[in-house]
């Protein structure tokens, strides 16, 4: 009753905040929610829209067919599956007309040339290819082009629930000081109703904090 009346937030609307915070910081590195490391921060994005929809996804599988003259298996950026269906995510860190000052000419083109052979060998297997580039002609970007690519194809995208994520956040050692966090406060609080505390005690606590 004592909480029910209080005027604090309780800690299920922190949450939200407290994965955003989290998810936010870990797109800042090139690892994932599923604690993958990826090849840049536009793939932890990717990887990152997936999980949070609920998508289920493999980072770089080996494709069943190899690409010709290729030195090493080919490992599309992402397998996605949902209720019996498949695609595969490529994401290519150039315009989609093909510039980036990333690269010199001559490495551009090979990447371009890459880009289409990968195009071809799924088109010839009959695969399911969804291409997004660093950034699109339309001056969207590429996660907006990803969901309209997703959604075309049927894919449903269902937001995971906050505290879903935050158990999987408070596994990784970069997130314990939440669970610290959230344990403190739930014991303040237990103790607090145990001893028949009143909001009148709390803000006797509150103002001496001031006073320290």
């Amino acid at each position: 009753q004592f909480i029910a009346k209080a005027d604090f937030s309780t800690l299920k609307s922190n949450l939200h905040e407290y994965v955003k915070q989290i998810v936010d910081r870990k797109t800042q590195k090139t690892q994932t929610l599923n604690s993958e490391f990826v090849r840049s921060m536009e793939e932890v994005r990717i990887a990152n829209f997936l999980y949070m929809h609920q998508i289920e996804y493999e980072y770089e599988p080996i494709y069943q067919y190899p690409i010709l003259d290729a030195n090493k298996p080919y490992t599309p950026d992402f397998k996605i599956t949902q209720r019996g269906k498949t695609s595969y995510i490529e994401h290519f860190g150039i315009t989609e007309d093909g510039q980036s000052d990333r690269y010199s000419k001559e490495e551009l083109d090979r990447y371009i040339a890459r880009i289409k052979d990968k195009k071809h060998l799924h088109e010839t297997h009959h695969t399911d290819l969804i291409c997004t580039y660093s950034h699109h002609s339309d001056g969207r970007d590429y996660l907006s082009h990803l969901r309209e690519e997703l959604l075309w194809r049927g894919y449903e995208l269902t937001k995971r629930p906050a505290e879903e994520v935050y158990k999987k956040l408070v596994d990784s050692e970069e997130s314990k000081y939440i669970t610290r966090l959230t344990l403190l406060i739930c014991t303040f609080i237990n103790n607090f109703k145990t001893q028949g505390y009143s909001t009148e005690k709390f803000d006797d606590y509150k103002a001496a904090t001031k006073n320290v």
